[in-house]
């Protein structure tokens, strides 16, 4: 996903569609970029499962955290004043995590006069999985509720449509098909789908190679393959793989590699470009014994 550009990112949507989470994790996208980041959490409405329960962890990764309701202490329609700076400070880019459905997002009307002012955008976050979300139709009436509600106009859709711990890749699959149709319908883009880290793996691994090497990786190259026994649909299925990773971190897929045979079959189907070998390394399991069992330079020495 390419992170946000503008100064505000505002995320809404229905109770239960996960928008809360997916607040936090993009403070954190952000913050991990190099962005001085801050998170508003202006629920007035719900006091559970709110951004502030992670105020510790958002804290130590340098986003700062505004919160209404006395810091989430008191249930009550608190707006603290030091939740202005965001829309001041131009050298620091916001999240503002509303409250779920119109009821929420009509605390935003307050901050009209200061959202005319400065460049934003407005997420709507949908979960076909819940009830006021299993319609199309019933996803725009509370869309058009929410944008009167708040005085502002949507600017694209967040699919976040899962089943908590029995998720599959294709509930999230029929979910993304769905938010397609929603999009289409009211002439918006979908921003994203969101997902566990499925492929945390790889992710963790990249990670740790840059924390060793201290410097960041650059691009991705998808080199898989079964050796001998490698088809066509061995290589298009890591390059498919490869280009969610490479979603996930942000980062370019610079190539798939594959024996020449392939160059052909593959030409147009890949995410990247085609890098064709030739030349191949012999492994030890491959030595047989013409070669001794040893690799040439060892016979040399």
């Amino acid at each position: 996903m390419k992170l946000p550009e503008k100064q505000i990112t505002i995320i809404s949507g229905h109770y239960g569609t996960g928008k809360t989470e997916f607040a936090v994790n993009l403070a954190f996208a952000m913050a991990r970029d190099g962005r001085k980041t801050a998170l508003a959490d202006l629920d007035i409405v719900n006091p559970y499962f709110r951004s502030y329960e992670r105020t510790r962890e958002l804290e130590r990764e340098g986003i700062a955290v505004f919160v209404t309701s006395n810091f989430g202490k008191a249930d009550i329609p608190a707006l603290p004043p030091d939740i202005m700076s965001i829309f001041v400070n131009r050298q620091q880019q916001s999240i503002i995590d509303l409250g779920g459905d119109p009821v929420g997002a009509r605390v935003l009307g307050y901050y009209q006069p200061q959202l005319d002012r400065i460049d934003f955008d407005y997420w709507f976050v949908i979960n076909q999985n819940r009830v006021e979300n299993r319609t199309i139709e019933g996803v725009v009436r509370y869309l058009r509720l929410t944008e009167a509600a708040s005085k502002q106009r949507i600017t694209g859709i967040v699919n976040n449509t899962h089943l908590g711990d029995e998720t599959t890749a294709e509930v999230i699959l029929r979910g993304d098909e769905f938010a397609a149709k929603v999009a289409e319908i009211i002439n918006l883009p979908i921003i994203c789908t969101v997902g566990e880290r499925c492929f945390e793996g790889v992710v963790r691994y990249l990670r740790l190679t840059e924390a060793a090497s201290k410097q960041r990786i650059t691009g991705i190259v998808n080199n898989t393959h079964l050796g001998d026994e490698t088809t066509a649909e061995v290589i298009l299925r890591g390059d498919e793989f490869a280009a969610k990773v490479a979603e996930i971190i942000n980062l370019p897929i610079i190539c798939t590699v594959g024996e020449r045979c392939f160059e052909e079959e593959l030409k147009s189907r890949l995410n990247g470009s085609f890098f064709a070998i030739d030349r191949y390394m012999t492994k030890p399991w491959e030595l047989g014994d013409h070669e001794g069992g040893q690799f040439a330079w060892q016979q040399e020495a």
